[in-house]
């Protein structure tokens, strides 16, 4: 799994799996086109990530339904670690996600151009948080995971981002299985 090459030591992670009857190809084709729309949950809470930024004064960008919700992370400071086409793909993002400006549009330009930056990343006071979607054939269903997993830069950080996921894991979750259904859903449909 490219993840376990990009990430292998983490602090914190959730993960989630759903069978899909499509193939892998036609699953990564529906993950890389999602529109936020697709994913109900995720512009509602998104929404309320963001409020204590609003209320501070600064802005978010809109997600728009016209764009893929990928195209829109790597517009917000995501960066793709790694990929392997038709098997897995892996997007980071690096920060001060326990802020309550962290996801602020001034913030948005990455830390790193790509994988190997992200890789070697290692300034004092951030978390790195990676996610993927894989696929991988099981008889005649395809498995489609998705794995969070984030790793703080020094213990002041790991200890700062503690509280912080514990108040937004559970979001996390929701969004995590929503997402998945919605790819299910697209790609099932063809």
């Amino acid at each position: 799994m490219l993840l376990d090459e990009v990430m292998p030591t983490y602090h914190f992670r959730e993960a989630h799996a759903i069978d899909v009857r499509a193939s892998g190809e036609a699953v990564l084709g529906v993950v890389r086109s999602l529109r936020p729309d697709d994913v109900r949950l995720l512009t509602v809470l998104l929404s309320l990530r963001n409020l204590p930024a609003r209320l501070l004064g600064r802005r978010s960008p809109a997600w728009s339904s016209e764009s893929p919700l990928l195209d829109q992370l790597l517009a917000r400071g995501f960066v793709v670690v790694a990929e392997e086409p038709d098997r897995e793909i892996v997007v980071g993002v690096i920060g001060h996600f326990w802020t309550l400006d962290a996801w602020a549009s001034d913030r948005a330009a990455p830390l790193v151009r790509g994988g190997q930056e992200f890789v070697a990343f290692d300034a004092p006071g951030y978390a790195k948080a990676t996610a993927n979607i894989r696929v991988q054939r099981a008889g005649a269903l395809t498995r489609v995971t998705t794995e969070t997993r984030i790793q703080a830069t020094d213990s002041a950080a790991k200890r700062k981002f503690a509280p912080y996921w514990a108040l937004i894991r559970p979001g996390s979750a929701l969004i995590r299985r929503d997402l998945l259904r919605a790819v299910r859903r697209r790609a099932e449909q063809g």
